[in-house]
């Protein structure tokens, strides 16, 4: 009995982190993917299994067997199994909150399920222990269930969530533990038990929660970074169809006239050989340079291979000699030795959670290096025109390591809107007399984001 019993500990240490990991994932559309996020669920699933722990280990003095241990397997698979549908229930009433106030709260919904997994431990301790030997018999069953959690994080992350809907990773976990729970104790009178569970798994398969915005969703994939979703219908009055990556829009198709300002760049460069586009998703920087310049080649660099199979699908990105994509994180791309690039796109920002290690001095450096001497850059990005906030610190920034900085709010000061930086060393007084008027006066104020001090989480917050 004993090789099966520490198959189920197993099976139950690796749907924990299944839980946590998966967790994190489902509140991105919410809190976004920002520090807070995964401090967030780490801290809730750490006190609910402490907690598991703690009474767990109460009950199982009291009396243990495999009815007791089957119960809680039961109940920790169908708590798993009910996350998405609290996750689209209660996750929307978090999005007025702060980042960081949500990031406390929106974590709970794991809890449940983590307070059952914790109770596993105590109670496999208990009926394993043998008198004499109770020490090793508790570390077999961390070591079990340790090993058991590292698996888990492998397959979550490398394997489930880049492959399956996340509703589908949940009724994987929960399936697991429901197994388990019926091959420790078989009675006939669990069969009502199978037939709940049997309804359960079948609405979560069919659940695919609608967006009242849109008539029609096109696509909808999980890869390793985000929730690709592609859908039709109408947007500020106009039919569109848009690429979100969780829920947040990146790409629409035909674009919006804010998603256009980047294209004030190109009177900055006559005739561009070589171009960048940082984060590419459904392709409408790298069209509009290949339309504005019929001999330029553009590098499209984006870390997520669905979100170019999704553009090229389903949007406005077209794959030809003109265009090269290279799958890989930006700052590492633009860290390497490679080509010089008369004009940059970076358009890697999703919504208010900005990766953090694409807004420091250190990474705008190094992608000044792979400029030429009068190249250009343009900043696409979303905030608030206010002093101090996460636009003032980019813009100081940028102003660092360029001569200018030309900012172009698509809205009045104050709004979260989407803003472009324009960044370069090039003198262009024909170019600001132009745009005099569109732009928005930032004064440097000599703060920057570095790698060593980078508070983008706290002020997106």
């Amino acid at each position: 009995m004993k090789p099966f019993f520490y198959a189920f500990i197993f099976i139950s240490g690796a749907c924990a982190m299944l839980v946590e990991i998966a967790g994190s994932r489902s509140l991105y559309p919410y809190l976004g993917n920002t520090i807070y996020t995964w401090t967030g669920a780490i801290a809730v699933v750490l006190g609910a299994l402490s907690l598991g722990y703690w009474v767990g280990g109460r009950l199982a003095d009291k009396g243990t067997g495999a009815r007791h241990l089957s119960h809680i397997f039961f109940m920790a698979g169908i708590l798993t199994l009910l996350i998405p549908f609290l996750v689209a229930l209660v996750g929307p009433l978090f999005l007025v909150l702060p980042i960081a106030v949500a990031s406390i709260f929106a974590p709970l919904l794991l809890a449940p399920a983590s307070f059952f997994y914790g109770m596993v431990s105590p109670y496999s301790i208990k009926m394993t222990s043998e008198r004499g030997r109770e020490g090793s018999g508790a570390g077999t069953i961390f070591a079990v269930s340790t090993f058991g959690s590292i698996a888990g994080v492998a397959l979550t992350g490398f394997v489930l969530i880049p492959n399956m809907q996340l509703s589908h990773v949940y009724a994987a976990g929960s399936l697991l533990m429901v197994v388990a729970s019926f091959l420790l104790f078989m009675d006939r009178k669990r069969m009502i038990d199978c037939f709940v569970y049997s309804v359960f798994l079948i609405c979560v398969l069919a659940f695919n929660p609608g967006n009242p915005h849109f008539a029609q969703t096109v696509f909808q994939g999980s890869s390793q970074y985000s929730l690709i979703t592609v859908r039709d219908g109408m947007f500020d009055g106009s039919p569109r169809r848009l690429l979100l990556l969780d829920n947040v829009y990146s790409s629409a198709y035909p674009p919006f006239n804010y998603d256009l300002v980047t294209a004030k760049s190109f009177e900055l460069e006559s005739s561009p050989s070589e171009a960048l586009v940082l984060g590419v998703a459904g392709g409408t920087q790298v069209e509009q340079l290949k339309e504005h310049y019929p001999s330029v080649h553009v590098d499209a660099v984006d870390i997520d291979p669905m979100a170019i199979d999704a553009g090229t699908r389903f949007m406005s990105l077209k794959l030809d000699n003109r265009t090269s994509v290279i799958i890989e994180d930006a700052r590492r791309f633009v860290s390497k030795e490679g080509k010089k690039y008369d004009l940059v796109m970076l358009d890697a920002f999703k919504a208010n959670s900005p990766p953090p290690h694409l807004v420091t001095l250190e990474f705008v450096r190094e992608l000044k290096k792979r400029m030429s001497t009068d190249g250009a850059v343009a900043v696409n990005l979303i905030g608030k025109l206010e002093s101090g906030g996460y636009v003032q610190k980019l813009f100081d920034t940028y102003s660092i390591a360029f001569r200018h900085v030309y900012v172009f709010p698509s809205a009045a000061e104050g709004k979260y809107q989407n803003i472009i930086f324009i960044a370069t060393d090039k003198d262009d007084l024909a170019f600001e007399a132009r745009h005099m008027n569109e732009t928005y006066p930032m004064t440097a104020l000599g703060s920057p984001f570095t790698d060593d001090m980078n508070s983008v989480d706290i002020l997106t917050g």
